[in-house]
């Protein structure tokens, strides 16, 4: 994975996950009814997003599809989900999340079993389906994959390139040569 990829990765990570697993005194607990309107985000957000970026709200049929989880028992809430299309899009979305003090979550299928995920209410969720680049390496020995690809997808490119990699999907281990 390239250096500046997996320093994104790894921020993006970090700072979602530390958005909202650790209460702070000094961030609001409710997002205010300004932000949270429909056109206000619009007009704050969307306008700094790529065109393949897209705003959904709760009540839309997308907004559903993508806030559901794999587990029921993990519950956290959206206000908005920003259907990221460019790396920049995530950069975007994190810093105004970051301005105004909003927990986000970035995911790619909504397969998360973390029961702290279930602390984040009323958040920004960031999805990644969008980011399914794959990029192998001329020597082969790394690869440079976007945050929303999925595992078959890859191994699929990795064996296009006569590579391979063991993985557990949770269905079946598979290994190809």
């Amino acid at each position: 994975m390239a250096p500046m990829l997996r320093a994104l990765l790894i921020v993006v990570g970090f700072l979602s996950i530390s958005s909202f697993a650790v209460p702070s005194p000094f961030l609001p607990t409710d997002v205010s009814a300004a932000l949270t309107s429909q056109r206000s985000l619009q007009v704050e957000i969307g306008r700094s997003l790529s065109k393949q970026a897209a705003l959904y709200f709760p009540g839309q049929p997308e907004f559903e599809n993508l806030t559901t989880q794999w587990a029921d028992n993990i519950d956290p809430t959206f206000f908005v989900t920003v259907e990221v299309g460019t790396e920049e899009d995530v950069a975007t979305t994190v810093k105004f999340a970051r301005k105004y003090n909003i927990d986000f979550l970035a995911v790619s299928r909504g397969h998360g079993l973390t029961k702290s995920l279930s602390t984040l209410k009323n958040g920004i969720q960031i999805n990644l389906r969008q980011l399914q680049e794959i990029t192998v390496a001329p020597n082969g020995k790394t690869a440079t994959l976007g945050g929303g690809v999925y595992t078959e997808s890859l191994l699929n490119a990795l064996h296009a390139k006569g590579k391979s990699s063991g993985t557990f999907d949770g269905i079946a281990l598979r290994v190809l040569n």
